[in-house]
């Protein structure tokens, strides 16, 4: 569960439980229903991870996503990207 707001000292505490994550396996499910504030440098942590699940051949889903979240990858022309994480 992502935590309420994702800003840059959320971000970095999300890097380090993502990169523990993708050490320890293939598939990674997060869900972003409570994200109310994101910015940029989290967006940033959870593109390198989907990249280096990606990377060992697993797959990295974001499920229910907020609004915020919506918004937030629209503004950076991220849209795609995260209707791909939907539906892994």
């Amino acid at each position: 569960m992502l935590p309420a707001v994702l800003d840059l000292a959320a971000a970095h505490t999300l890097k380090g439980t993502l990169c523990d994550t993708v050490l320890c396996g293939t598939r990674v499910v997060l869900n972003g229903m409570n994200v109310e504030r994101v910015g940029t440098p989290a967006l940033q942590v959870l593109l390198a991870a989907s990249r280096s699940v990606a990377g060992v051949g697993g797959s990295f889903v974001l499920q229910r996503p907020s609004h915020a979240l919506r918004s937030a990858f629209g503004d950076l022309g991220l849209a795609a990207e995260l209707a791909r994480w939907e539906t892994q």
